[in-house]
C-alpha cells in the first residue's frame, strides 16, 4: 500500500512547474522527504495527518543538511536559480560574514524543497490519494 502511494506521489513531483527550472538535487531531496513522510504515516490507510505541514518541516531539516561544498556545488549546478527563487520569496538577505552566505544557500535549498513537497502533497489531496 505504501509503495503504491509512494509511486503515485513521485509521479506528481514537478520541480520545473514549481521553481521554473529543473533541479535534480531538489527532486532527489523531495523524494527523500516524501519517503520519510509515507514511512511514518500512521497505520491508518493513507490518512493525511492534521499536522502534515509540521511533519514535512521536521523531515526537511534532516534531508537539507549538506556540507559547504555540496551547497556550493548545488548553487553552481543550478546557475544560482535556487537562490534567485528564494530571494523572490523573501525579498532580500543581508550577508555580513562568510557564514551568512552558507546560511543563504541552505535556506534557499530548504525553501525550494519545501515548496516542491507542498505542491506534490496538494496535488495528491486534489487527486484524493489521502483521506482527509
Amino acid at each position: 500500500m505504501k509503495e503504491n502511494l509512494k509511486d503515485k506521489l513521485f509521479a506528481l513531483i514537478n520541480v520545473e512547474q514549481v521553481l521554473n527550472y529543473y533541479d535534480k538535487r531538489v527532486e532527489e531531496k523531495t523524494k527523500e522527504v516524501l519517503t520519510f513522510f509515507i514511512n511514518n504515516l500512521k497505520e491508518q490507510k493513507n490518512k493525511l495527518p492534521e499536522n502534515w505541514e509540521s511533519l514535512i518541516d521536521y523531515y526537511l531539516k534532516s534531508v537539507v543538511e549538506c556540507t559547504n561544498y555540496e551547497l556550493l556545488d548545488w548553487a553552481k549546478g543550478t546557475q544560482t536559480n535556487g537562490i534567485k527563487y528564494y530571494l523572490k520569496k523573501v525579498g532580500s538577505f543581508v550577508l555580513k560574514e562568510q557564514v551568512d552566505f552558507y546560511q543563504l544557500l541552505i535556506s534557499a535549498l530548504y525553501v525550494c524543497i519545501k515548496d516542491v513537497v507542498k505542491d506534490t502533497i496538494k496535488k495528491a489531496k486534489e487527486q484524493k490519494l489521502f483521506k482527509i
